[in-house]
């Protein structure tokens, strides 16, 4: 933190501060893979993601994977980009068109089996890929 802090343009913030202000403040975001990426084009703000995320499939989010990503984001931020609320509502409703719902069962329960929670999630996912790509091969002809 010393390090960090011996830099002029850098300053820590409390870990106390709300992430919607700092967001909201922002020209942008930075995370490893963490929500605050997501959180930040919800709301419209650009962000950069150096890790694999659930959200990846987003156009509206930077993903870097290296020091070229990184300077081609940050020079289409400079020149105003900001993440689209339709690229995001059509990555919402894609989501939502592959998830599915399943009762998860408690771990703290004494009749709690890992095996049968990984079962019934391993079928619904066979289920919804199954439905998926038996309706691909059916356009698809």
């Amino acid at each position: 933190y010393k390090r960090l802090l011996s830099y002029s343009n850098v300053k820590l913030i409390s870990i106390n501060t709300d992430q919607f202000k700092l967001i909201d403040k922002s020209k942008g975001v930075v995370s490893v893979c963490g929500t605050p990426s997501w959180e930040a084009a919800v709301r419209e703000k650009p962000s950069l993601s150096f890790g694999r995320a659930w959200y990846h499939g987003c156009k509206s989010i930077f993903v870097i994977n290296s020091v070229e990503d990184s300077i081609n984001a940050i020079n289409k931020i400079k020149n105003g980009f900001k993440p689209e609320k339709k690229d995001i509502e059509r990555y919402v409703a894609a989501l939502e068109k592959v998830s599915f719902e399943t009762e998860t069962l408690n771990p703290f329960d004494k009749d709690y089996s890992i095996s049968e929670d990984s079962e019934r999630t391993a079928s619904e996912f066979y289920n919804v890929n199954k439905k998926f790509y038996e309706n691909k091969l059916a356009v698809d002809k």
